[in-house]
């Protein structure tokens, strides 16, 4: 990987990480314990809120669908992680075989 592909990515993380960050201060936006009236009226004000976290680097669109795909990557990571526990395979078996869950 040369230089600027390692920036791109390490740019890429922190964004994420600042993303994450901003949506954890609004429950709203990703606690399902709230009620739903009340999550969806503030829904579009609080991802502009993100956005402006941001410093515009993601519309409150753009941010909505990259936590959506980061959210989604977590709980997938997660239940990878559960099954690999679950079963007699070692850890260095299961990682060899994680090209089986891509077919």
């Amino acid at each position: 990987m040369n230089s600027n592909n390692e920036s791109h990515s390490i740019n890429k993380q922190a964004i994420d990480e600042d993303l994450i960050n901003a949506v954890q201060k609004r429950p709203a936006l990703y606690d399902y314990r709230m009620p739903l009236k009340e999550r969806s009226r503030q829904n579009n004000d609080l991802w502009k809120k993100v956005s402006e976290d941001l410093n515009g680097i993601y519309t409150p669109i753009e941010a909505e669908k990259r936590w959506n795909y980061l959210k989604d990557r977590y709980r997938k990571s997660v239940n990878s992680y559960k099954i690999i526990q679950e079963s007699s395979l070692s850890l260095k078996e299961a990682v060899q075989l994680v090209f089986l869950k891509i077919n």
